[in-house]
């Protein structure tokens, strides 16, 4: 599929809902570096989707409110990708940055070929020259005589 009807497929995709009773949220104390203010406060928040049984984790800072935010995206983003295979936001990006690379290409190959026939063209003038110059002199002496 080229990029730009999968921009247009991207655009038009139907993006998953969350649904508040569809979500059993939990916390959990939080793990890993961090010290004390990591261990002793319960800032990981665990959501799992009861209809397809995804189960997200987010513990990236230190606030409760902005991890269950964070959460919910990333839990959205899951879905997104089951829901819209090769249309979600990810694969997206990813074709968006292949896109980008192939016209960079496509303008290096275009340039490069530009200048071959550019320096072509020098070595052609320049032989029409030494060409000219040895037809309005036909007595001089040439190199090759002397």
């Amino acid at each position: 599929m080229n990029f730009s009807k999968l921009k247009k497929a991207h655009r038009e995709r139907v993006l998953p809902e969350l649904k508040e009773e569809d979500l059993e949220e939990s916390f959990v104390r939080g793990s890993g570096p961090g010290g004390q203010s990591i261990n002793k406060t319960e800032n990981n928040v665990q959501l799992l989707h009861k209809p397809s049984g995804i189960r997200v984790s987010c513990q990236e800072t230190r606030s409760l409110v902005l991890n269950r935010r964070l959460a919910r995206r990333n839990l959205r983003e899951k879905l997104d990708k089951i829901a819209n295979p090769g249309l979600s936001k990810e694969d997206f990006a990813r074709a968006k940055q292949r896109e980008r690379e192939r016209r960079r290409r496509k303008k290096a190959k275009k340039k490069a070929l530009e200048k071959g026939l550019q320096e072509d063209n020098n070595v052609d003038l320049d032989e029409l020259e030494r060409k000219s110059l040895e037809i309005e002199q036909p007595g001089a002496a040439s190199p090759a005589r002397l």
